[in-house]
């Protein structure tokens, strides 16, 4: 591959993936100590070309010389097949600490794929081993990789890229670029191109290539977030796993899911206090709803997303009373029912009389609790006429585990939990899908009072709401900048990526970035904030280069 232009430069940076094979040879050469570079054409069955070149530019940067020039031949001098290239000799000077990139080729136009190095790989042996990549700016061409003889492939080898039709190529990523930032620069360069070649559905095309990456479902929806390109993927539909929020620690925290704004503050309303039991049971306050003349109370438990054990006020969903004192207890174990740690469910109480509590959801760790209803009605989230009296845990946070957290047919956000099995973009997305009709006709509100209505009660960002609507596939009235949600390409008081503080991204804005970086200016306190522009908490080369790629048109 020729050299590209500086700027196509800039825009493959971001290319690079996490793991693929790694290449091997068992021959172990001595690294010499001196300004050259040797590359052994005999591993490429280019034992018949009379001429080696060597094309070296700095990464992101220029190359020193043109394209297959004079002062790019290698030498060979004692014609065994391995060429030599004398940097000294060809006034090339590398910088310690930059990155470098180098192809080689013959004067038959054969040539190698690109191989990273910098001053610490001087006087190694690059070969190849017959690994051929995809052409990642064409598919319907191949390049043959090369390897150091002495390096780690994933520290110094062929550089990682996602090619034009969503593959994934290479061993080493350029500096400590995120996989989730290379995911996003394919979907702002190559998504097109890739659903016209690659023969996939939108899908499965992210779905492969998030997996190649080793992304999760919040990973993807994230950079569908940042960027707002439109696809159509739903996470619902992925195999992606979810995020490992099992894995997090504070120095790496919790991917931010499905474009919500943290709202981690819990919540325990008003109800009255009851210890926990032993068992595995589950009671129930019937005075507290006020059912204290009833004889009969059933106990309705299924698994979330699935099915309810018994049918609806069955005999083996009758509680029992056994005080008199008006607090209900269901046996679990003596309705052989089974329930599996970590899995949801819901439980709905309910009388003889045919009055019921709303949704409640639970887990293993809540049994013993007692459930109790206060003053809270909620609006019918399926029939807006009708209310439904509202039951609390004793002792959860009812954020946790509470009132199932559902969207209503006007438009209204009702409950405290949301399903662990789902998340507030995909609540919106249901309610675009199967509600927004009858809320357009009987809510009163206009498209944007709805979503906007329905994305504060959620704590969506816009770009949330711009993900639920493409997700969805249904037209809505609804205008990004009219909208009064949380832009999020905005933190606080700065705008992202203002590394100058001027209100506006710019030119300057990457430069000041630039010569941070080489120790010719200073960032502190706001200034340094705003220039992570790719927020993933380090002021690197990414953030102008992702700056660059706004002020071009391609972010």
């Amino acid at each position: 591959m020729k050299k590209l232009t500086a700027l196509v430069l800039a825009l493959i940076l971001a290319f690079g993936t996490l793991t693929v094979a790694t290449a091997t040879e068992t021959t172990d050469v001595q690294t010499e100590v001196s300004n050259v570079l040797h590359f052994d054409a005999n591993t490429t069955g280019w034992n018949n070309f009379k001429k080696v070149f060597c094309h070296i530019w700095e990464y992101e940067g220029d190359s020193f010389y043109a394209w297959q020039a004079k002062a790019e031949a290698c030498t060979d001098s004692d014609g065994d097949g391995v060429w030599t290239y004398d940097l000294d000799s060809k006034n090339v000077s590398l910088y310690d600490g930059a990155l470098y990139v180098v192809i080689f080729s013959n004067e038959n136009g054969m040539q190698t794929y690109n191989l990273l190095f910098d001053t610490t790989v001087l006087g190694d042996t690059a070969y190849c081993d017959g690994t051929m990549y995809e052409n990642p700016e064409d598919s319907s061409k191949t390049a043959q990789a090369a390897f150091w003889r002495n390096q780690d492939p994933k520290e110094f080898g062929p550089e990682m890229c996602i090619t034009s039709i969503g593959n994934v190529v290479g061993t080493c990523k350029p500096y400590d670029i995120s996989a989730q930032f290379m995911f996003k620069v394919f979907l702002i360069n190559k998504l097109e191109n890739a659903r016209i070649y690659s023969g996939k559905e939108d899908q499965q095309l992210l779905d492969d290539l998030g997996s190649a990456l080793g992304l999760n479902k919040a990973d993807v929806l994230e950079a569908i977030c940042n960027t707002s390109v439109a696809v159509e993927w739903i996470t619902r539909n992925s195999y992606l796993p979810e995020a490992p929020l099992e894995e997090a620690t504070p120095d790496q925290p919790i991917p931010p899911e499905d474009c919500v704004i943290p709202d981690d503050e819990p919540y325990y309303p008003d109800v009255p206090s009851y210890p926990m039991t032993e068992g595995n049971v589950l009671h129930f306050d019937a005075n507290s709803a006020g059912w204290n003349n009833f004889k009969k109370v059933y106990c309705h438990i299924w698994e979330y997303g699935g099915d309810s054990f018994y049918a609806w006020q069955s005999k083996a969903e009758q509680c029992k009373d056994a005080d008199g004192d008006g607090i209900w207890t269901y046996d679990l174990d003596s309705k052989k029912i089974s329930l599996e740690d970590g899995t949801l469910y819901g439980v709905i109480f309910s009388n003889e009389n045919g009055m019921q509590t709303y949704n409640l959801l639970f887990d293993m760790t809540v049994l013993g609790d007692t459930a109790c209803c206060n003053d809270t009605y909620y609006e019918s989230p399926e029939d807006s006429s009708k209310k439904v009296h509202i039951a609390f845990w004793s002792n959860q946070n009812a954020k946790k585990f509470g009132p199932e957290k559902q969207v209503t047919s006007l438009g209204n956000v009702v409950g405290t939990c949301i399903p662990r099995t789902t998340t507030e973009v995909e609540m919106l997305v249901g309610f675009l899908e199967y509600k927004l009709v009858n809320a357009q006709i009987y809510s009163g509100k206009s498209d944007q009072e709805l979503v906007d209505g329905i994305g504060k009660e959620l704590n969506l960002t816009k770009q949330g709401v711009v993900v639920a609507i493409r997700s969805a596939e249904v037209y809505v009235d609804w205008d990004f900048y009219k909208s009064p949600l949380v832009d999020k390409n905005y933190i606080s008081d700065y705008l992202i990526g203002d590394a100058d503080g001027d209100g506006e991204l710019s030119v300057l804005d990457a430069s000041l970035i630039q010569m941070y970086l080489v120790g010719k200016k200073d960032l502190i306190g706001i200034a340094l904030k705003a220039a992570d522009a790719d927020l993933d908490g380090e002021v690197s080369v990414m953030d102008a280069s992702l700056i660059q790629m706004i002020l071009v048109g391609k972010k």
